[in-house]
């Protein structure tokens, strides 16, 4: 994670609970400097922008945390996920074939949505390349920008929540990088299961 040695604060909720992590970027991997789990209260309508990020506003200032910056974690079930296999071609070209190819797998149109991809091991422009493939709704990533602006934070980076989940495991186990990873993650309304 390339953020600078800036302390930053790692935000993840769901209906029952806020948690926050401050953290320090490192060359080695992160400081971590504070860690917060807050219940939610029932008046804090969740789907509402300034309800949620007034609370989140509160629950940052009361934790006493000082950062600004943000990165927020979004879950799965938001999140339209789908591999492509993509011809041979300079990598200049990539992420245009990804939105002339994804567009035909999405259930809405492309331009409602914002897209980033990965590739599979190393492009190289003579043979076909493997790409992961993430669509999010627009409208979901304004959601969870209006939440930061109502908390009075600064949006550094929005992820996926099961790679969070990911660099957390290996950050604790790097034994099992190369490996196949089931990571399940139970909630009070969603369970995530991932196989990575």
């Amino acid at each position: 994670m390339v953020l600078g040695g800036k302390r930053i604060l790692a935000i993840d909720w769901d209906r029952r609970d806020l948690r926050f992590v401050l953290a320090r970027p490192q060359a080695e991997g992160v400081d971590l400097l504070k860690a917060v789990s807050v219940p939610i209260p029932q008046d804090v309508v969740m789907d509402d922008p300034q309800s949620l990020g007034a609370f989140m506003r509160e629950a940052v200032r009361q934790a006493k945390v000082g950062a600004r910056r943000v990165v927020i974690s979004i879950p799965r079930d938001q999140v339209v996920l789908n591999t492509l296999s993509v011809p041979a071609g300079p990598a200049s070209e990539l992420a245009s074939i990804v939105r002339f190819q994804i567009a035909k797998e999405l259930p809405f149109a492309v331009e409602q949505a914002t897209l980033d991809f990965a590739v599979a091991g190393r492009i190289d422009p003579q043979t076909p390349s493997s790409l992961l493939v993430a669509a999010v709704r627009n409208e979901q990533l304004e959601f969870y920008k209006s939440v930061a602006r109502e908390a009075g934070l600064q949006v550094e980076r929005i992820g996926l929540r099961p790679h969070a989940n990911l660099i957390a495991v290996l950050a604790k186990s790097p034994e099992h990088a190369l490996k196949s990873l089931l990571l399940v993650e139970v909630g009070p309304q969603l369970t995530e299961i991932d196989i990575i």
